[in-house]
């Protein structure tokens, strides 16, 4: 069971550096920045990120919390549980948003696709990915 919360505390936390906040450049000029010291600062996070996301992960397995909402009125309590559900899926639509028009214009600089096409493309093969893994479940 360790190993595989693990894995999965891995997988989340490299696809959250990995996302937008490691996408190349943005590495480059933060923590190289800071030399050494922002080079420390990367471990540290990717450490912290993967420890709190263990932890929540093992709490939520430990007390059979199977949704976000039931995760929340666990830790918060029933009564501020809708206020951070709503502030949480707010952050993901817009950190979602964020990426995919950084992708839509990663793509209209490597294809010289317009902007709104290539937000499409990437719309539609996340909806397509949503769905091959739905059906997988």
């Amino acid at each position: 069971m360790i190993k595989k919360t693990f894995r999965v505390t891995s997988l989340l936390t490299s696809s959250m550096l990995g996302a937008g906040f490691l996408s190349g450049y943005e590495w480059l000029r933060f923590f190289t920045y800071y030399g050494t010291w922002g080079s420390i600062g990367l471990i540290l996070a990717i450490i912290a990120m993967t420890w709190i996301l263990y932890e929540s992960l093992h709490l939520a397995y430990r007390n059979q919390l199977f949704s976000l909402s039931q995760f929340l009125a666990h830790l918060i309590g029933p009564q501020l549980t809708h206020v951070f559900g709503f502030f949480t899926a707010l952050i993901i639509i817009l950190y979602s948003g964020i990426m995919l028009a950084d992708q839509a214009i990663f793509l209209e600089q490597t294809t010289s696709l317009s902007p709104l096409l290539g937000l499409l493309v990437f719309l539609v093969l996340v909806f397509l990915g949503a769905r091959l893994t739905n059906a997988s479940l």
